[in-house]
């Protein structure tokens, strides 16, 4: 009688041990592939601010351009 409380004890705790790490282990992976998320995120937000921002300044150049010939061929 002793050896099956024993018994049962024991699985329990086992029973325990694999949920808590199972557990654990799901939490882990969540938080790596949020982290992961937010790390592509901003690399995103990066590429598209360079992309912006070389586009705008292209375009300011072209402005500058138009206006410095604009004016020359009114001198």
């Amino acid at each position: 009688m002793r050896e099956q409380k024993t018994q049962s004890l024991q699985n329990r705790f086992s029973a325990y041990v694999v949920a808590a790490v199972t557990n654990r282990r799901t939490r882990y992976l969540e938080n790596k592939n949020r982290v992961k998320e937010r790390e592509y995120a901003v690399i995103e937000m990066l590429d598209r601010t360079y992309i912006d921002f070389s586009e705008e300044f292209n375009k300011y150049v072209m402005d500058q351009i138009i206006q410095e010939s604009g004016e020359i061929s009114k001198q």
